[in-house]
């Protein structure tokens, strides 16, 4: 009997419940040893590691987001996906725990897998705002 290969948009949904559920290292082990990380202007974001890159600062990154931010609402609009690629659109609203500063912002997430692991994960949020609320 053959299984059923996961597909990207199996792997992005197993990711965000996992990231909903605080699971930061569950959600790191779905990420290849290297990843091509990408958040605009993500070097002003507090919870973005120094060097992203790899399945140890995707990580830090889902731990850093879940002690320096709490989530108010999160909402997937759509994920669109193939075996190996999945956009998910939505929007969230986040509240930056160190200034109390609230933001909301729509989203979109584009995961690539390579052998059932995340091998890509860009990230395009309002990340100016992410910024601002985080000062």
């Amino acid at each position: 009997m053959t299984s059923t290969p996961i597909t990207a948009r199996d792997r992005v949904e197993e990711l965000l419940a996992l990231q909903g559920a605080g699971k930061a290292a569950d959600a790191a082990d779905l990420f290849a040893a290297e990843v091509d990380f990408h958040i605009p202007n993500s070097r002003h974001l507090p919870w973005v590691p120094q060097e992203p890159g790899s399945r140890a600062s995707m990580r830090k990154l889902f731990e850093s987001l879940g002690s320096l931010t709490e989530s108010r609402r999160f909402e997937v609009f759509i994920i669109v996906g193939d075996a190996d690629n999945a956009v998910v659109l939505g929007e969230f609203t986040s509240v930056v725990l160190g200034t109390g500063r609230t933001v909301t912002s729509k989203f979109a997430l584009w995961v690539t897998l390579h052998d059932g692991m995340i091998t890509r994960y860009h990230m395009y949020e309002d990340s100016f705002a992410m910024a601002q609320a985080a000062r």
